[in-house]
């Protein structure tokens, strides 16, 4: 018998789910008599999701249309932005947990005056400090993540004197990017002063002495749900898995020619935990420091970083909700954007780079290795080292034409028996050849093989998987691909076919095709179809991992701006 499917709630969605016909509007604003300018960005996205073969029912055979409507107004030193989200679903799985929820509400808004050495805002913003060890909350479209700070920022900038203060409640937005299921918002319980979010401040000042000299500090506090709404985060500060607040301080140095060859940079960070269930608190370090060597046409980059217990993040409300973790701080990684780093908390190593690039022209030549210490907690088989060296080249021709390949090889090696050793052998390739006048074939794709050995079993597994990308481009216009994906990781295969059946189960897809058209009309109306499959599976960046479900089946794309 086929489940029951859920009425929609709000039929008047549809309003808001068709491409508005606006455009930017320059007006006298009645009352002040001052000039304003409306801009007017109105995007929706229609999908429908088939079978995508990942043994899970609850993603497949439903609709969905979401739209995102952004309104900017502009007068003089003032700016109100306000950003509307509504998500419709079309017979969505009624097994599925969290459910899939329709919403309409203001998403993101913000007030801004800007003066011409201060600027107040209030409203959502996005906020780092240094280089995301103290504060990182950004919006991550790879990852489809966009949470903001909801509350109030100030700026004040001299000649050579900045001061920067932000404070407010950490907003999600409360469409999941990946899953498309809805996250508990801010919006108050009762009494009507409690929310279900977070409250975060922040202060940065940066002084500048000299040309190319910066001298930095900061300090940043999180207050874990200070009202106690959010039952899943209050369960996680039970158990001491998460604190009731936390604070970090530090302080930063860059300086930009130091010599005519050498740059310089340093940042230091202290974190403090106050967990519910440890009469010491938990403190945590994070150390950043690189230089930046310049001889001719060659560059040598030498960074390194310490990281002791440094992490920080929240959760959302669970429940009808979808519980999401969100970083505050984003340390980097020293490796490349895309590797899948499991501990980036607990580890120390650096760096070297070495570029070239002869006579300052379009070839460049690079050679990188990593070397790192990790542990991921305090048993023996959880300590391990990291090596990762790749080698970059890069080439342009033909006035616009560019290819660049990386290949490496990444290795963790557990110190003690008991350990999962990994080793990974990766590539990545783009390519844009012109053809002829705007025309050109674009080229992209990535390879990964990984052999996993487990000392304590001694077992083994061996995958594959990428995805590869070949398209038409006719500059603006239009751009037309085909996108092939392939994935023996999520199965357990050890072969790679287009479908493999586990004993007893049902068959899951390894190999996927999509094909991919966008027209673009002058950068007003751009249009996007994708129909087929796309692989799923960890996709990460800068060290932050989401899952996401591999896609079957058609999605449309209109954005219209003015």
């Amino acid at each position: 018998m086929p489940n029951p499917r859920p009425a929609s709630r709000l039929p008047w969605y549809l309003l808001l789910l068709v491409p508005l016909s606006a455009r930017a509007v320059d007006f006298t604003m009645p009352l002040v008599d001052k000039q304003a300018s409306l801009e007017i960005t109105e995007t929706l996205v229609g999908d429908y999701h088939d079978d995508n073969f990942d043994q899970d029912p609850s993603n497949d055979g439903y609709g969905d249309l979401r739209n995102r409507l952004n309104l900017r107004l502009a007068m003089e030193r003032w700016t109100l932005s306000l950003r509307l989200d509504a998500s419709l679903f079309i017979e969505a799985p009624s097994a599925a947990r969290p459910p899939y929820r329709n919403r309409l509400a203001p998403e993101k808004w913000y007030l801004k005056y800007r003066a011409r050495s201060w600027q107040l805002q209030a409203g959502d913003f996005y906020a780092s400090f240094g280089r995301g060890l103290a504060l990182g909350i950004r919006k991550v479209d790879q990852l489809g993540e966009d949470t903001s700070i909801m509350g109030i920022r100030g700026s004040w900038h001299l000649e050579s004197f900045s001061l920067t203060v932000v404070s407010g409640l950490l907003n999600p937005s409360n469409t999941d990017g990946v899953t498309e299921k809805t996250i508990s918002d801010w919006v108050p319980r009762s009494p009507w002063y409690a929310t279900r979010s977070d409250w975060l401040s922040g202060l940065r000042a940066e002084w500048r002495p000299l040309p190319g000299l910066s001298l930095a500090g900061h300090v940043v506090g999180l207050v874990y749900d200070p009202y106690r709404q959010n039952q899943h985060l209050q369960g996680l500060i039970e158990m001491s898995i998460l604190p009731r607040w936390a604070t970090i301080a530090g302080s930063g140095l860059d300086w930009a020619g130091v010599t005519d060859w050498l740059d310089v940079n340093l940042e230091f960070n202290w974190l403090h935990k106050d967990l519910h269930q440890q009469l010491d608190a938990g403190n945590g370090w994070g150390l950043l420091a690189g230089s930046n060597i310049y001889l001719g046409n060659w560059t040598l980059v030498a960074e390194a970083k310490f990281y002791d217990d440094y992490e920080l993040y929240t959760e959302t409300e669970a429940g009808d909700y979808l519980p999401t973790r969100i970083d505050v701080i984003r340390p980097p990684t020293l490796e490349p954007a895309e590797m899948e780093i499991a501990n980036n908390r607990s580890v120390a190593g650096g760096r070297l780079r070495l570029s070239w690039r002869p006579g300052g022209g379009g070839t460049l030549l690079e050679a990188a290795g990593a070397g790192f210490w990790a542990r991921a907690t305090a048993v023996a088989q959880d300590r391990y080292w990291i090596y990762n060296v790749w080698l970059t080249a890069e080439q342009s021709f033909l006035r616009s034409g560019l290819a660049r390949c990386i290949l490496g090889l990444r290795e963790e090696v557990p110190l003690a028996g008991g350990g999962l050793a990994k080793h990974l052998v990766y590539l990545y390739t783009s390519a844009s050849i012109p053809l002829w006048g705007r025309h050109s074939l674009e080229l992209s794709g990535n390879n990964w093989w990984e052999h996993k050995h487990n000392t304590t079993l001694d077992s083994s597994t061996d995958f594959v998987k990428g995805e590869w990308s070949l398209g038409w481009s006719w500059s603006p216009l239009l751009t037309a691909s085909v996108l092939v994906g392939y994935d023996s990781e999520s199965s357990g295969s050890r072969q790679l076919e287009i479908f493999y059946t586990p004993a007893g189960g049902s068959p899951i897809r390894q190999v996927f095709l999509a094909g991919d058209i966008m027209l673009n009309f002058s950068g007003r109306v751009i249009l996007r179809l994708l129909a087929g499959q796309l692989r799923g599976g960890a996709k990460c960046i800068n060290g932050l991992c989401r899952i996401f479900p591999p896609f079957a089946g058609v999605k449309l794309e209109t954005t219209v701006r003015f």
